[in-house]
């Protein structure tokens, strides 16, 4: 006898009307089928589910991760910045105290002591600077061996120092004005006269302040001279060495006299506008062997220093 897959279902509403029948499937395949599907869409919720929270997880981390790198950019950017500053102010007070380590010169083109033909770099003889191009080859160089290279340096620089001590007493290194509060209205060089218009060298450095702030001796010296000028006004000279010579210009009041022994950081007098002067400020003026030199070059505490606006 043949086995029935099916069902036959007879629905009779009353006696009066003819029944009508439904044919359906077996009763076990309807669940069966259900709880196939259903167990399908369950397993696939859960794998995609799981899935799906790893990698929100993971772009919120990779989101965290590359916030931290651009703010650790930043700040490697800023350090960078601050390591050349350093770089250059070190090789400021290197040529200041007339310091060369025999040990690592601080000429590239000594540092890297090689022969050969430039033109094996396809390079023309004429046209190939050992210094120009060792000076790239250090700007190139990683953060942290420029670090390394500096750091190793102010230690021989401070040795140096160290043992030069009171020769460098007489090496004018501060800013000449007892303030915070200062501005330099006037580099050294070339500009145009506040009085004439006309194009003019200046020779020294001019630094304005308070009325009455202290100027200080920026170096241990003897007093040349103390005395008025028609156009520098009241004005101090002191020679530190043979070498190395400072005045102060338009000083309101002078404390010192011709012949009197200074050190650095003593008071010789007053701020003022004396002489040829369109305001309260100090003219500086450093001399070497006779030669007048821009006095910013050796000063070493100016960080807080303003700057006018030059023409």
């Amino acid at each position: 006898m043949k086995k029935k897959d099916h069902l036959t279902i007879i629905i009779q509403p009353d006696w009066r009307t003819s029944g009508k029948s439904v044919r359906t499937t077996t009763t076990i395949e309807i669940p069966t089928r259900i709880f196939y599907y259903l167990a399908i869409a369950f397993g696939l919720l859960i794998i995609f589910g799981v899935n799906g929270s790893s990698t929100i997880t993971k772009n919120i981390l990779l989101h965290k991760k590359i916030r931290l790198l651009e703010t650790s950019l930043t700040h490697l950017r800023l350090i960078e910045k601050r390591v050349d500053n350093m770089c250059r102010e070190e090789s400021i007070l290197r040529s200041f105290v007339g310091y060369e380590d025999s040990g690592s010169p601080s000429d590239p083109a000594e540092r890297m002591g090689q022969g050969g033909s430039p033109m094996a770099r396809n390079i023309k003889p004429e046209k190939f600077n050992l210094q120009t191009e060792m000076a790239e080859f250090e700007a190139e160089k990683p953060l942290h061996m420029r670090v390394s290279d500096l750091r190793d340096n102010l230690i021989a620089l401070t040795g140096y120092i160290a043992k030069k001590n009171k020769k460098l007493n007489y090496l004018p290194s501060i800013m000449p004005v007892k303030n915070s509060d200062l501005w330099i209205t006037s580099n050294f060089g070339w500009r145009r006269s506040p009085f004439t218009g006309l194009r003019e060298l200046h020779n020294g450095l001019d630094i304005a302040g308070k009325k009455g702030s202290s100027i200080i001796a920026t170096a241990d010296g003897t007093v040349e001279s103390a005395v008025f000028d028609r156009y520098f006004g009241n004005i101090v000279t002191i020679r530190h060495n043979s070498r190395y010579k400072t005045a102060y210009a338009h000083m309101m009041k002078m404390t010192v006299k011709e012949g009197q022994k200074v050190t650095r950081g003593q008071t010789i007098g007053y701020l003022g506008s004396t002489g040829l002067s369109t305001g309260y400020h100090l003219h500086y003026i450093v001399t070497i062997n006779g030669r007048d030199v821009d006095p910013y070059d050796y000063i070493l505490n100016r960080t807080e220093v303003a700057f006018a606006p030059q023409q």
